[in-house]
């Protein structure tokens, strides 16, 4: 019985200082993926600003069926559709000539905040799209833990949409 007591007074001891360290780590994480583009600003400016044309080259939506908001231009607009019975969604939260802003949900998910950013520069003839994604986590251990992999996780994601926007401007 003392050697089942002490067992559990370890783990439970553990589980304290995994908390407690967990405490000292940030509740927001950020990711940031590129991409330079050869084309012009209008073209890649069509791709991203109208949700309509997301399904387009943003793997996330290939096989989903989507509703899109009219107008899927504006802030607002919005696209949902399911994945594994659970609903999703975007909503434009502010968007101009060069970035958008948009939130991405899912169900029993954190939201996460999106920006997508075309810039230029000087001597340059290509545009970067910059892809950034803010992460708000709970105070949860593994929540926050799980946050140093964040990037891992996403990354893949990302760098598959901007590879695909990159074709699709360049060669339509």
């Amino acid at each position: 019985m003392q050697k089942l007591k002490s067992f559990f007074i370890i783990i439970v001891a553990f589980f304290v200082l995994l908390t407690l360290v967990s405490l000292l780590m940030p509740s927001r994480v950020i990711t940031a993926h590129t991409i330079m583009i050869n084309a012009p600003k209008e073209k890649i400016s069509y791709y991203l600003m109208d949700l309509n044309n997301w399904q387009k080259w943003n793997p996330m939506l290939e096989n989903a069926s989507l509703q899109v908001s009219e107008p899927s231009t504006s802030v607002n607009g919005y696209i949902t559709w399911k994945t594994n019975d659970k609903n999703n969604g975007i909503r434009i939260l502010r968007k101009d000539y060069s970035s958008l802003m948009f939130n991405q949900t899912r169900e029993g998910d954190n939201t996460v905040v999106n920006e997508l950013k075309i810039q230029s520069f000087k001597d340059a003839n290509d545009l970067q799209v910059e892809w950034i994604g803010i992460h708000q986590l709970k105070w949860y251990p593994w929540e926050k833990f799980a946050g140093m992999f964040l990037d891992k996780i996403t990354g893949p994601a990302y760098d598959t949409a901007l590879h695909r926007l990159k074709v699709l401007a360049e060669n339509n």
